[in-house]
């Protein structure tokens, strides 16, 4: 298998925030991603890529946790917080009426909660359900931010004590300490119980990793990894990154890929299942790589790796791209487009192309596809200008006149209008600071959909930039099952 990005999580912009994502956590059922950083926390709907929910807080979020089934939150800045999820229009409300507390972790059944009280310094589990404590935990003279952790089977809860950088282990039943762990040098701040609760796998601030099996209370083994990590939780894949780059692992540390990135990742997290993977990156959004048939597959016949630009040149013609030298012959054809290209264009040439790398060959067919920045630069004709692109890459299917841009005073609202058909529309997008409203397309797609074409997304290139190309039903699906290339389609709202 091999990891294709499909989609990017935006947090809308704030002002005196910085945009970064430090907490993230994906609700079991896959329905809900929601991250966390500076005093803000926002909740995706995964499947359609929309933020559904947010809040702000007084104090920063120190920890943040979700139910297995998406249905409420857990969100601890100092006091913890519970959200319920099932209205968007819900509001946190603190629990028990303001319970201090550092972070917090929920059991894979809901039922349970656990906290870390670092005023109190100590652990507690409370039971939802009968709204009582199960247990609590001393730390004598402890103080952490570390985090609390319960294992799948609800027999252990966790946390570290930053004084000698142990890792206490107690069973919740029990109420006995049934481990103190020691061998990291920097305060583990990631706890992870593996499925077969045998197996605590430790992630201090340094990056050494380190595997302990509980009933030995021994080290099996230590890794060195970047600045922040997760794991699947039967312990088959690992994956670190920092900046630049991620780097996804087996068990024993060989490397099965690695994912460039556009920043600095901030934290990681793969899915319960291990078929997603996020990476909240600097100042970035949220990233979601996806595990898809490696390329060898999905092109099978289509494309040989040896020499894929000039296949792929010729796969492309078969669409009408580059049409403006389709009257001659295939290698006229190919030679024509690569010395428009340039050499050294592709990053992949010689080698096992992306799914990016097939795509930015369309780029180059500037009548066919755009390829542009989604932050806005020029407030008085960003959507005019870029409207009247999009209509250059229709085909035919999208005609805009008398195009207007109305913006208000402040900034804060800005109204669309154009001609269409003989009718005219207006659309309202929506203002995020300085970020383009891609939904716009939603709206454009409705009014040109009697022409069975549509705009479609693609949106893997490793910046702030976005692809934008118009087909057909047919060969959207064509073009996904020869090349498993993702198309993103912005449906009618």
């Amino acid at each position: 298998m091999t990891w294709v990005k499909e989609k990017t999580f935006y947090p809308p912009k704030k002002r005196h925030s910085s945009g970064h994502i430090d907490k993230l956590c994906v609700s079991a059922d896959g329905g809900l991603l929601i991250g966390g950083g500076d005093k803000n926390v926002f909740v995706w709907d995964i499947s359609s890529g929309e933020m559904i929910a947010s809040s702000s807080f007084r104090f920063s979020i120190l920890d943040l946790a979700i139910s297995s089934n998406g249905k409420f939150a857990m969100i601890a800045t100092g006091n913890i917080y519970y959200w319920d999820l099932t209205d968007p229009c819900n509001e946190p409300v603190e629990f028990m009426g303001g319970m201090a507390g550092g972070a917090v972790d929920i059991s894979q059944n809901s039922m349970y909660v656990a906290i870390y009280r670092y005023r109190d310094t100590g652990v507690i589990v409370w039971d939802l359900a009968r709204n009582a404590q199960v247990s609590e935990f001393r730390i004598k003279r402890a103080f952490s931010y570390s985090g609390v952790f319960l294992s799948p089977d609800l027999r252990y809860v966790a946390t570290s004590d930053t004084r000698d950088k142990s890792i206490h282990v107690w069973e919740i039943e029990g109420k006995n300490k049934s481990a103190r762990l020691k061998g990291h040098s920097d305060t583990p701040n990631q706890l992870h119980f593996l499925d077969n609760g045998k197996t605590l796998v430790s992630f201090a601030r340094d990056g050494e990793i380190i595997f302990w099996d509980l009933s030995k209370k021994k080290i099996v083994k230590k890794y060195s990894a970047q600045n922040c990590f997760t794991i699947v939780n039967n312990g088959e894949l690992i994956a670190e990154g920092g900046e630049w780059y991620v780097t996804i692992r087996d068990s024993e540390w060989a490397t099965l890929k690695e994912i460039r990135l556009n920043g600095f990742a901030r934290e990681l997290l793969f899915s319960p299942s291990g078929r997603s993977l996020y990476a909240a990156i600097g100042g970035g959004g949220i990233t979601k790589w996806i595990q898809k048939e490696p390329m060898e597959k999905a092109v099978q016949g289509i494309l040989q790796l040896t020499n894929w630009t000039d296949q792929a040149i010729l796969y492309f013609k078969q669409f009408g791209y580059f049409a403006q030298y389709s009257q001659l012959n295939d290698e006229e054809y190919v030679s024509k487009i690569k010395e428009a290209i340039g050499s050294g264009y592709l990053y992949a040439e010689g080698g096992e192309p992306t799914h990016f790398d097939l795509v930015r060959l369309l780029t180059q067919d500037t009548r066919r596809v755009w390829w542009g920045d989604a932050e806005v630069v020029d407030y008085d004709t960003v959507y005019t200008d870029i409207v009247t692109q999009w209509s250059d890459i229709s085909r035919g299917a999208f005609a805009p006149s008398e195009i207007k841009e109305r913006w208000s005073d402040d900034n804060q609202s800005v109204m669309l209008s154009f001609m269409h058909g003989g009718d005219i529309y207006s659309i309202a997008p929506k203002v995020n600071l300085d970020w383009l409203d891609l939904s716009v397309l939603n709206k454009i797609n409705n009014i040109i959909s009697p022409s069975g074409y549509c705009f479609y997304v693609f949106d893997e290139p490793y910046d702030q930039t976005v692809i934008i190309i118009c087909l057909t039903a047919e060969e959207k699906d064509q073009l996904e099952a020869d090349l498993g290339i993702s198309f993103q389609h912005l449906r009618a709202s």
